[in-house]
């Protein structure tokens, strides 16, 4: 395969994944607001929070990075594949056990809350469940199979939402168990559609050894990200109470959890096209100034809409939502690094230094933490549950710095030729962001419906951007609509 070729096939891969990905967050969003606007109170989902914010964590701990390790390796043997299986299965009945015995009870009596050790230990359904799946998904990714993957993944999203707003009405933030559960069932069925795979009585250490040290140190990567990304939630809890939680949760979901659900459409691409390109330090380094403008503009392109007509969102759902306003503008700062940031742990764990992203991994969920907690102790009077929004913004680009620099060292690109790819994206950014503050200021006495509000102020700020991105970048739908074609095929030659 060519480079053309084999950029035109992750462009097209990045095509799948991400439109399957915007058509599950507008799933998503929409849900949410329904859930929130109707049966949820700031309280209960702050009470909500203090479960789902550990779920990440023990879902990535089942799986020990193993499925990672399938993707960047090859020659898989059946004895291989089924041992990776064996062994996360067991390691899914120790995280059952821990549950069950550790973390639920620890959670539920500090916080008071015993509803909260409950719904982990019922999350427990979903963590073996995931095990059908893991596998012949981790061969789908690296076939770079996207097409059928994006739909497996798309069908699990609406069964997922579905099961949220029949449960919600019923059993209140039960839902969101009951949600994650049928999104699990829904992939397991569609992976093992498209991928049949089932494990045989196999086990076999020495050939799996060196993927099990692989996975383990990706694994422990993204678990510590989960940590110094999730504890926040935990901090506010304890210092300012539920239902502020409950409040700083709704404006990570504007904020923070788009550019989590985005940033992830260019992740789930990068990996296998970092590890394909590793022996190519030209290309490897190409793609990964591409990707990182990719994810910053997706990124971008949503918060430009949230950032100026926060007041007015919230607003539609209820007004005693209205304070998250002040830290979704906050949050939306740290959630353009984290979407560039996002790009940096694939390339090192598909050029094979794992080790990197984990030294990073380990100093963040050292200090972010630090910065939560000192932030809510000295600003957390006068900012409130703000304050540790503000955290984010004052610790994370110290942090960012930190990995960005192991990346363009192994590249051997300067760091000058990185911020000139995207220093124009943030002005781009800015620009649009102000545009669109500008005219909701101007509509604040005039225009009394906040849905007219919200979508003239989207309008003007999405209109901006692209506007930008069109003169000034040169991305219109006729360059896009090359990066996805393949280039032609040389004739075959004339038998004589």
């Amino acid at each position: 395969m060519s480079e053309r070729e084999e950029q035109v096939r992750v462009n097209q891969s990045l095509a799948w994944v991400g439109t399957a990905t915007a058509l599950m967050g507008v799933l998503d969003v929409a849900t949410k607001a329904v859930l929130l606007a109707i049966w949820i109170s700031p309280e209960e989902y702050g009470v909500a929070t203090l479960a789902l914010a550990a779920i990440p964590i023990l879902d990535l701990a089942t799986e020990l990075g193993l499925p990672g390790a399938l993707v960047q390796q090859g020659d898989h043997t059946p004895a291989r594949l089924s041992t990776v299986f064996w062994l996360n299965l067991l390691l899914s009945l120790t995280i059952v056990a821990a549950i069950f015995f550790a973390v639920a009870p620890l959670l539920a009596s500090h916080y008071k809350a015993p509803i909260v050790g409950w719904m982990l230990q019922a999350h427990c359904v979903k963590l073996l469940l995931q095990n059908l799946y893991m596998v012949p998904g981790a061969l789908m990714i690296r076939e770079m199979r996207f097409r059928e993957f994006s739909l497996i993944r798309f069908l699990a999203s609406v069964a997922e939402n579905v099961a949220l707003l029949v449960a919600a009405p019923l059993v209140g933030i039960w839902c969101f168990i009951a949600g994650a559960i049928g999104r699990t069932l829904v992939t397991t069925a569609g992976v093992q559609y498209f991928q049949p795979w089932l494990p045989r009585l196999l086990f076999d250490w020495a050939a799996t050894r060196e993927a099990v040290l692989f996975g383990l140190k990706t694994s422990l990567s993204r678990i510590l990200f989960f940590v110094y990304t999730g504890l926040d939630f935990y901090i506010v809890g304890h210092f300012f109470g539920r239902a502020a939680l409950g409040l700083y949760k709704a404006s990570a979901d504007l904020a923070l959890d788009p550019a989590r659900i985005i940033s992830t459409v260019v992740v789930s691409v990068a990996f296998p096209a970092f590890s394909r390109a590793r022996d190519r330090p030209a290309v490897l380094a190409e793609q990964f100034l591409k990707l990182s403008r990719l994810s910053f503009i997706v990124v971008a392109g949503f918060l430009v809409i949230v950032v100026p007509a926060a007041p007015d969102l919230l607003l539609l759902l209820d007004e005693q939502w209205v304070g998250a306003a002040a830290a979704v503008r906050v949050l939306a700062i740290a959630a353009l690094l984290r979407a560039v940031s996002a790009v940096v742990p694939p390339l090192l764990d598909g050029v094979g230094r794992p080790s990197l992203t984990l030294s990073y991994m380990a100093v963040a969920a050292v200090t972010m933490p630090l910065w939560f907690a000192i932030a809510a102790i000295v600003l957390g009077g006068w900012l409130g549950y703000a304050s540790v929004a503000w955290a984010w913004v004052i610790g994370y680009p110290i942090a960012f710095a930190v990995l960005l620099r192991f990346a363009l060292r192994h590249l051997q690109l300067g760091a000058g030729r990185y911020v000139g790819a995207l220093l124009r994206l943030f002005l781009w950014t800015g620009l649009a962001i102000a545009a669109g503050a500008g005219v909701r200021a101007l509509m604040t006495d005039a225009v009394a419906l906040p849905l007219v509000r919200a979508l003239v102020t989207a309008a003007t700020s999405m209109g901006t951007f692209l506007a930008a991105l069109v003169v000034a970048e040169g991305i219109t739908p006729a360059s896009v609509s090359a990066a996805l074609k393949p280039p032609p095929r040389d004739p075959e030659p004339a038998i004589e």
